[in-house]
């Protein structure tokens, strides 16, 4: 082909044909300028494809990520319904002096379950920014609102609660009954302090206010990487089968819908803050807490009988047949309590 085309150079060159010889010049390098062109649109596709696959393994990862966080959470929520019903007994004197003479009671104050999340993926995606393709975009952001925003927010809240269970386990050493309790003796001092010592209780009021904050960071971030893994499958055009506890709607074969929606009034409450009346609704298999308040409340499932509230910023907690058939409880906020009895 070379050959060719010289041969044609030579020729016109040799016929004094330099007029069009320039033509056939210009036509060469156009004809060389396209095919570089096209080389460089090939290659490009070819690079393209191979980020798009580089991407896409990468927000795989990133929701591989997502999972095990959601899973993580699991502790936050169950180490929360334990702490807040201890808290609650602590708090109005539950635990009696002979609860504290057995040993029949529990403490809290002195450990601490943070909630620390995997970036793994996506810091590898911060490593390849500039390689993302305009298509994923999009969901940038979202994943910058989780893993830097949310993050932070974490971070603040994991070094609060450990620095005030630190801080609680050495003030421990300060009294004359902790090297008792050490041999396993309850004294008649600790059972004073853990009883009638206002110290004691403001320790745990404190201790409760650092964990809901970590429960309410928890159920936010939760939310938000559910939404996220969900917006990544369908970006991805994934036909993977989506992990159950990626959800927060699981609730068949946990609770009989029949049973628990209808009207309850109140039996016993911490405060006086509760309503009398309240109202359990289904709309379309959710359920939705509606109170005196203009705006229902929804409601999202957890585990077995306990839900949760949709918001973000609130640490509300809904458990049914807390106890009896028929009972609803809901706790807010350290010693915020009541328990509300179904009427119809």
């Amino acid at each position: 082909m070379i050959k060719f085309f010289r041969k044609i150079r030579q020729n016109l060159l040799t016929e004094n044909k330099f007029s069009k010889y320039m033509l056939y010049a210009i036509g060469e390098i156009v004809l060389v300028v396209i095919g570089i062109l096209i080389a460089l649109s090939i290659s490009n596709q070819n690079q393209q494809k191979i980020n798009d696959k580089k991407i896409a393994s990468i927000l795989k990862e990133i929701q591989n990520d997502l999972v095990k966080d959601i899973e993580y959470s699991k502790s936050i929520f169950d180490y929360q319904i334990y702490t807040d019903s201890i808290a609650k007994l602590i708090l109005n004197d539950k635990f009696t002096y002979e609860d504290y003479k057995t040993g029949n009671f529990r403490t809290i104050g002195y450990n601490y379950r943070d909630f620390k999340i995997i970036t793994n993926g996506y810091d590898n995606l911060k490593r390849n920014i500039d390689n993302v393709p305009e298509k994923y975009s999009y969901i940038i952001n979202d994943l910058k609102n989780l893993y830097e925003l949310d993050k932070t927010e974490l971070d603040v809240y994991n070094e609060r609660i450990r620095t005030t269970v630190y801080k609680n386990i050495d003030e421990l050493y300060n009294y004359s009954w902790h090297l008792e309790q050490e041999k396993g003796i309850v004294s008649e001092e600790q059972i004073n302090y853990r009883l009638n010592d206002d110290h004691y209780k403001n320790m745990v009021i404190k201790y409760m206010n650092d964990r809901i904050n970590i429960f309410s960071k928890c159920k936010s971030y939760k939310s938000d990487a559910i939404n996220l893994y969900n917006k990544i499958s369908e970006l991805l055009e994934s036909k993977d089968s989506i992990p159950r506890n990626v959800s927060y709607n699981s609730i068949k074969g946990s609770l009989d819908l029949n049973n628990i929606v209808g009207t309850y009034e109140l039996k016993e409450a911490v405060n006086n803050s509760w309503d009398k009346i309240i109202e359990i609704k289904e709309v379309n298999g959710q359920l939705f807490l509606s109170s005196e308040d203009p705006d229902d409340i929804e409601i999202l499932w957890y585990d077995k009988s306990v839900f949760v509230d949709k918001r973000k910023r609130s640490p509300i907690l809904v458990i049914f047949n807390r106890s009896k058939k028929g009972e609803l409880y809901i706790s807010w906020g350290a010693n915020m309590s009541a328990t509300y009895q179904k009427v119809e």
